[in-house]
């Protein structure tokens, strides 16, 4: 597997090696692209959004945390 170019190219290269359900890959993208928005302010952060990943999300996190766990 080749560096990822981005934080968010890593899933798509997880998704491609077999590691990350192909269906997972564009959710975790766009989370990572919500971290970058929240931890380095490129806007003012929606707290709605916040709330709905919060709510909504979490298990997305943890598929991933069981797809990086599988040898």
């Amino acid at each position: 597997m080749t560096d990822p170019e981005t934080n968010r190219a890593l899933f798509d290269l997880l998704a491609a090696a077999g590691r990350l359900p192909p269906t997972l890959a564009p959710t975790l993208r766009d989370m990572a692209g919500f971290r970058n928005v929240v931890v380095h302010g490129y806007q003012d952060v929606d707290l709605g959004v916040v709330e709905d990943v919060v709510r909504n999300h979490l298990d997305d996190l943890l598929a991933f945390v069981v797809a990086m766990r599988r040898p």
